[in-house]
């Protein structure tokens, strides 16, 4: 397969994923914010093994808990039942996104 197809199909579905999520809970900036944190990660030469429901609701909470209290407005069961993974993996994957762009994003 054709990397950038992979990543494409990546793209589609984190984006599908994180549009039902700001469905059901609304929030503009950080709406913004996570759209242009995927385009940057794609830029990364990294391979993003696993759900795909733990990396979009990775990209959620690296963005949307900045001062570590979770994201605005959203319980983290919440957060884990709109991605269908456990929090244990969204942190997971929030981690990851904020050491690959640590230099990208204040913060971070």
């Amino acid at each position: 397969m054709d990397p950038s197809t992979g990543r494409d199909q990546f793209r589609q579905a984190c984006t599908r994923l994180y549009e039902d999520f700001f469905a059901r809970f609304p929030n503009d900036k950080l709406h913004v914010e996570v759209r242009n944190t995927l385009a940057l990660l794609l830029v990364k030469k990294e391979s993003f093994a696993g759900a795909l429901g733990g990396w979009a609701g990775g990209l959620v909470y690296a963005v949307g808990c900045t001062s570590g209290c979770g994201v605005p407005n959203v319980l983290n069961t919440e957060l884990a039942a709109a991605f269908g993974v456990s929090m244990d993996s969204i942190r997971r994957r929030a981690w990851h996104i904020r050491r690959l762009l640590w230099k990208e994003y204040a913060w971070m």
